[in-house]
């Protein structure tokens, strides 16, 4: 997991504890693939893990996102992400809570 750590190290700076799985999504994209699009295709995953955030330092705008945020539960539950994939939120919760 050390590799997955690394990807996206440079957009983000975090230091982070160690990763833990919290779950996957398979997307499928059915209509056509656009010359942008990146990923695999039509299939591709999402993996979700968890960590404890050890230090944050300043965040490089990048093409994908323009900087981070950290929410308390209450405002994090008016998300469109988190209320789309509630259940690894909730799921996340109860793990840091613990």
């Amino acid at each position: 997991m050390d590799r997955i750590a690394e990807l996206g190290k440079e957009d983000r700076l975090m230091c982070l504890n160690e990763l833990y799985l919290l779950g996957y999504q398979r997307l499928r994209l059915l209509g056509p693939k656009s010359l942008s699009y990146r990923y695999p295709y039509p299939d591709s995953y999402q993996i979700f893990y968890w960590a404890q955030i050890k230090s944050l330092d300043d965040f490089l705008p990048t093409a994908e996102a323009q900087g981070w945020a950290l929410f308390p539960p209450f405002e994090a539950r008016t998300l469109s992400w988190v209320q789309l994939n509630g259940e690894l939120y909730e799921a996340a919760l109860v793990l840091i809570s613990s």
